[in-house]
């Protein structure tokens, strides 16, 4: 009785240690595919932070194009036509 209990346990443990060593192995990644998922990453974040600043850059725009309008206007002079000579 003894002997089985230790064999059935002994056996749980032998099973349960294989399952874990199928799923380390096949949940291993390799280091390539690791820096590629980082570098997507990091790349991500910067696409962000750049169209955040095309944004803030269009919106400095907007405010300054009807600023440049009123220059222009203001700097408009009038000057006569020129005579054409014959």
């Amino acid at each position: 009785m003894e002997n089985l209990k230790y064999i059935l346990i002994s056996l749980i443990i032998l099973v349960l240690l294989g399952l874990i060593g199928y799923w380390a192995i096949f949940t291993i990644k390799p280091g390539n595919i690791l820096m590629e998922k980082q570098r997507v990453d990091e790349l991500s974040a910067r696409n962000q932070e750049l169209e955040q600043e095309i944004k803030d850059l269009k919106s400095q725009l907007a405010i300054l194009q009807p600023i440049e309008q009123v220059i222009k206007e203001d700097n408009q002079i009038d000057l006569p036509n020129p005579v054409r000579s014959r």
